[in-house]
């Protein structure tokens, strides 16, 4: 944890604000798909399929905290990947504050390694806690 708080910084939170909405929008689309094709016997979409999208996005976080403490698959074609490409400049948002906006893409390896583990913990906290209430009471 404390390599974490080391990375962290405060332009950071947007990054992670955003990757934790599109992920607990991907979470609710598949509970809801879940509760339209897959729930047998009407059972709580919130206390089942969120307690596996919530243990899922738990996962993911573990990895990704594995990936910080020095943890990597190495691919056999690790070598053969392209570089993508630089976006051209003038599709940029062009901001006259002074804070400079950093996007997810401006960031480096390790930071990006943070926000996915904060967001991917988020979304399982907000996910899995409904999940084990419904399951209690």
């Amino acid at each position: 944890m404390k390599k974490i708080r080391s990375i962290y910084r405060k332009y950071m939170f947007r990054p992670t604000l955003y990757m934790t909405g599109r992920n607990f929008v991907i979470g609710i689309v598949l509970v809801l798909l879940w509760d339209r094709f897959l729930n047998p016997s009407n059972l709580s979409p919130l206390g089942h399929a969120g307690f596996c999208v919530g243990a899922v996005a738990g996962m993911l976080a573990w990895f990704e905290y594995l990936h910080l403490d020095g943890f990597a698959v190495h691919h056999l074609n690790e070598n053969i990947r392209k570089k993508p490409k630089e976006r051209h400049r003038s599709k940029d948002i062009v901001d006259f504050v002074d804070e400079k906006i950093i996007s997810y893409d401006e960031l480096e390896k390790d930071e990006k390694a943070v926000c996915r583990f904060l967001s991917d913990l988020i979304c399982a906290a907000v996910f899995m806690i409904p999940g084990i209430f419904t399951a209690i009471f």
